[in-house]
């Protein structure tokens, strides 16, 4: 080695303890087990709202269809009972879409997916989750931004904003898509199934 200059020397690795690797990588785990648990929990405790939600709507358009029966066989019938059920069909079927996407009902065409090997159907699966949740935030920024327009526009009969119509649509995209996100982490943590 010629003189003058300093020894050649590796930087010294950062060695860190076996319990520090192990420390990160467990609170690293624990941070996305309590993510996985609380989109557990909204995704669960918003299919209940909407469960109940639309098992009323469900409840008063029988209601309402009775009532205009009835009061069409008397000769007096209500002008509004069609109307209300057309704005609680809406609630009701939006309402619906958010519970089946939580426990997974919605129809799906696995044609492709049966044909092809395990690992490539995990990865259109994924993709299509990925799909779905663009589909959803530009379907929910669309509902947002629609809402203001239809405030002053009142329905002929009953006379309430048309708005109303269309709240379900924002409730349910914003709502799936968590559903959805829930699905597509779990799908990106274990592979399949729901084991969070």
């Amino acid at each position: 080695m010629p003189s003058g200059q300093p020894p050649l020397t590796a930087p010294r690795p950062d060695f860190r303890s076996r319990r520090e690797i192990l420390g990160t990588s467990i609170e690293h785990r624990r941070g996305h087990i309590i993510t996985m648990k609380v989109l557990k929990l909204i995704v669960d405790w918003g299919a209940k709202i909407q469960l109940h939600i639309g098992a009323a709507a469900l409840f008063a358009i029988v209601v309402s269809m009775t009532a205009g029966v009835i009061t069409r066989f008397f000769g007096h019938p209500f002008d509004w009972t069609e109307e209300l059920c057309t704005v609680l069909f809406v609630w009701l079927s939006f309402m619906g879409a958010g519970v089946a996407a939580q426990q997974r009902r919605h129809i799906c065409v696995d044609y492709i997916v049966a044909k092809v090997s395990p690992k490539a159907a995990r990865t259109v699966k994924i993709v299509t989750l990925i799909l779905v949740l663009v589909f959803l935030v530009v379907l929910f920024g669309g509902a947002v931004k629609f809402l203001p327009k239809t405030i002053y526009a009142r329905t002929v009969a009953l006379g309430i904003p048309r708005t109303v119509s269309y709240i379900p649509v924002a409730i349910c995209s914003f709502y799936m898509f968590f559903a959805y996100l829930y699905d597509l982490l779990t799908e990106l943590r274990f592979g399949a199934g729901d084991k969070a």
